[in-house]
């Protein structure tokens, strides 16, 4: 066996780009070393960055000369990490390479002297671990220690990291064994997930070291009134093998009566005379009923006799609709939900679970009385702040407000929901490394006990930023963003980590500023956000936009241009189209203020003033082609990747840009006179629909002919419009028909899924390709839509919307200037 020669720093993880053709880079790497006697960068193998690192060599041998020793007992996490070191340790009892496994409580586990009391004294020492490795004659000996076996666990990743054996091990493999020190644990003692695909992707977060997952736990009633719980025990027996937590959810409070609560009705509150009129009325709960109480106690019992259990989290009410009876008037009803919470959750100790533990969820409802539900909670139930419109939220602003920094300066329990994307309601590729090391660095700095990110729809849409996060959640003084970028390209195997590392030095920036405008957030909930139409907003929207100034924009497009040409030397298909992605919208929000500024008179729009919205309204068609047909193509990669389906919000996301770009057109051009060039998205309104449309029954097909718009082959786009009424629309198909006489030619199929339009979703699109016009046939869209319920009340008897169809211009490769210019 030969010694090598090891230089200790770094950084490391997993990007969706190209991969080196011959298989594990880092592998590679090693050999390459090893046949030169160059030195070895051992620290950027792992993720997350080891808080103590030395490395003072390192020794070449082969797997089936490494054994594993495994400790006194094998609890889950520790059968794991025996996984994963025979996974390459191939050698029996003999062999000259020893791993031995020991926890600090093993009777033999003969630790150096001190490190036993060492791990005690480290934060959240329950997950520390060493891993301290030394030459022997004609071998080497390494020790994992650890104080509990979720040490033992992450000491043997960051060893497999370390070692980087190939995918197929065979016993005459060659691998290098680390020589040296390690001493690690986490800044911050919970680091995981909720939404998106965390349900399903514990594997791989588990390899980050993220170690949390909060699921919703299913509360109802059944049809005899019991109440009832639907929670998956095999997801807490898989998350204990690989070192994830499962939380148990307890939804929104005001939303658990969506489906009727059956032989309950009598918790149902008194609503405002406005709730009771909304489209999506549904009862709330009136917390001053000892029933609703019982009802809540007993939701609580049900998720603490789920053996495994140890913590569950209720999510208070996320709109504040407090019930106006007589017994709840004048009093807040965030107080009276938390008193009700705590109450069934000591019942469920005493009866049921004695050692679970409480978590409560702040909401943007009650915001304003966060300090009230402070001082409620008892010691030893932790909070954690969520708020729709400040913690989903990507703006420059710190997160962690005053109020709770004092509560966890305290010593009290405090968590955190962050988005760590573009937005929650939209799917937009970033590669943010200085967003997602701002946002650690603050919760570790300030003493949080948990971070539990959203990311949707999936990881997969997201992995650079999600692995971000976990790298930084563990050990937010570790690494630079631009380091953690190199360590990232490094580990998927970029041919040039270091220009992949300027790229994300130069693209995650502007980003950030695209993020914090909350441009397509906004788009989406108004698309004719330039032109002031007055469409109501999600109640989240309680913080505002960043605005950026126009001597900004300019320092942005300048960085990202400079970001492209790197982008395309690399010939990173994911890198190019978001660098693109995120020129067109710098682009398209500086078109959008320009516009915004325009005089609301037109007569008082100058010459210059039309020249400019022209101008313009151009750079936004342009700006809608790029963007749309981008995130198209980026979707499609990341799909066939992990083998998913289009998700409907990037679908959503994708086509707001177009629609924006339309719809602002159609209303500026015409005040202004401004004709619309080849390339303008076109739109064209095809009919209405309402309530007297489902008068023989909900589910109906709606026809509507669009002969005089389909005229050449293309991209169409069906577009459906909410129009305030008691009800939504459910659309289930859309196709397009060529019809010659009384003789369907050709039924054309929408090629993205469809959905609903509501007073929460108030537009849809669907587009439908068109290979070829047939001449002589006319061009009909059919709808097959579910709108008003038969048994709607007579007083809110009404389900209305307005169908259009828009044509997307051709993408012909006519923006090349675009990106330059």
């Amino acid at each position: 066996m030969r010694r090598i020669a090891v230089v200790t720093i770094g950084v490391v993880v997993l990007y969706a780009a190209r991969v080196c053709a011959h298989g594990n880079p880092v592998q590679e790497e090693a050999s390459t070393a090893m046949s030169t006697g160059t030195s070895v960068d051992w620290a950027v193998r792992v993720i997350p960055l080891p808080q103590e690192m030395t490395i003072t060599g390192g020794l070449a041998t082969t797997a089936v000369r490494i054994h594993v020793v495994p400790p006194a007992e094998s609890p889950p996490p520790v059968v794991t990490a025996l996984e994963i070191i025979r996974s390459f340790a191939l050698g029996g009892e003999d062999s000259p390479c020893r791993i031995r496994l020991a926890l600090s409580s093993d009777g033999d586990a003969r630790l150096p002297d001190g490190l036993a009391a060492r791990f005690s004294a480290l934060p959240n020492s329950d997950q520390a671990y060493a891993i301290l490795s030394r030459e022997t004659d004609g071998g080497a000996e390494i020790v994992l220690a650890a104080n509990a076996p979720l040490g033992l666990l992450y000491a043997a990743r960051t060893l497999q990291r370390l070692i980087s054996p190939p995918s197929e091990v065979a016993p005459d493999t060659p691998l290098a064994l680390p020589l040296g020190e390690i001493v690690d644990w986490p800044d911050i003692a919970e680091r995981g997930q909720w939404g998106g695909n965390a349900a399903s992707d514990f594997a791989w977060m588990a390899q980050r070291k993220l170690n949390v997952v909060e699921l919703h736990a299913g509360a109802g009633c059944d049809e005899n009134g019991q109440p009832t719980i639907h929670f998956d025990r095999a997801k807490i027996t898989e998350g204990e093998g690989l070192g994830v937590k499962v939380v148990p959810i307890l939804s929104h409070l005001e939303q658990l009566t969506r489906g009727g609560l059956k032989g309950w009705e009598d918790c149902y509150g008194t609503p405002s005379e406005e709730r009771a009129k909304r489209s999506d009325f549904y009862p709330v709960l009136c917390m001053s009923k000892p029933r609703t109480w019982d009802l809540i106690a007993q939701w609580l019992k049900g998720i603490a006799a789920v053996p495994g259990v140890r913590d569950i989290m209720v999510w208070l009410s996320e709109e504040a609709t407090p019930c106006f009876c007589e017994e709840c008037a004048g009093k807040d009803p965030y107080a009276l939900e938390v008193a009700a919470i705590v109450a069934g959750f000591r019942q469920a100790q005493e009866q049921v679970n004695p050692d679970a533990r409480l978590r409560i969820l702040t909401t943007q409802g009650s915001y304003s009385v966060n300090d009230k539900i402070l001082e409620a909670a008892p010691r030893d139930v932790g909070v954690s702040y969520y708020d729709g419109g400040r913690t989903y939220d990507s703006s420059h602003h710190p997160m962690i407000y005053p109020l709770l920094e004092e509560f966890a300066r305290s010593g009290r329990w405090l968590g955190v929901y962050p988005q760590v994307t573009n937005a929650w309601r939209t799917v937009f590729p970033w590669t943010g490394p200085q967003f997602v090391h701002a946002r650690m660095d603050e919760f570790a700095t300030k003493g949080l006990s948990n971070v539990i990110c959203y990311a949707v729809p999936s990881n997969r849409f997201h992995e650079f930023n999600v692995t971000a996060a976990a790298e930084w959640s563990w050990n937010h003084n570790g690494r630079s963003p631009r380091e953690f970028a190199r360590a990232y390209a490094c580990a998927v195997g970029v041919a040039n980590i270091e220009a992949f590392a300027d790229w994300a030095d130069k693209i995650g920036p502007v980003g950030w500023d695209i993020a914090g405008s909350r441009l397509f957030l906004n788009l989406i909930y108004n698309p004719a956000l330039a032109v002031g139409r007055d469409v109501p907003l999600d109640h989240r929207f309680e913080s505002g936009p960043e605005v950026l100034s126009e001597e900004q924009i300019q320092r942005d497009l300048a960085q990202a241009r400079e970001a492209l040409a790197i982008a395309r030397r690399l010939d990173l298909p994911d890198a190019v189209d978001e660098t693109e992605i995120t020129i067109a919208s710098v682009k398209l929000l500086r078109s959008l203020y320009r516009l915004s500024h325009l005089p609301a008179d037109a007569q008082a729009v100058s010459s210059d003033e039309i020249r400019a919205a022209a101008d313009a309204l151009d750079t936004l068609d342009q700006c809608a082609a790029v963007t749309s047909s981008r995130l198209r193509r980026w979707g499609e990669r990341v799909c066939a990747r992990s083998g998913g389906s289009m998700p409907d919000r990037l679908l959503d996301t994708l086509h707001v840009a177009p629609r924006a770009a339309a719809v602002t057109r159609g209303i500026i051009g015409a005040q202004l006179g401004i004709a619309a060039p080849p390339f303008a998205f076109g739109y064209w309104e095809l009919g209405q629909w309402s309530a007297e449309d489902f008068a023989d029954g909900p589910q109906q097909t709606l026809t509507f002919d669009a002969t005089p718009y389909i005229t050449q082959p293309g991209e169409y786009v069906v577009c459906f419009d909410f129009i305030d009424s008691a009800y939504g629309t459910d659309v289930k198909s859309v196709v397009v028909v060529a019809v010659e006489g009384d003789t369907r030619r050709r039924v054309l199929p929408g090629r993205d899924p469809t959905g609903r339009v509501s007073m929460w979703e108030r537009w849809l699109d669907v587009s439908v390709p068109v290979p070829e016009v047939l001449p002589g046939c006319r061009y009909v869209v059919e709808i097959a839509a579910v709108g008003l319920p038969a048994d709607a009340p007579l007083d809110r008897r009404t389900c209305a919307g307005k169908v259009g169809v828009r044509r997307n211009p051709p993408e012909d490769g006519l923006y090349e200037l675009f990106f330059t210019d």
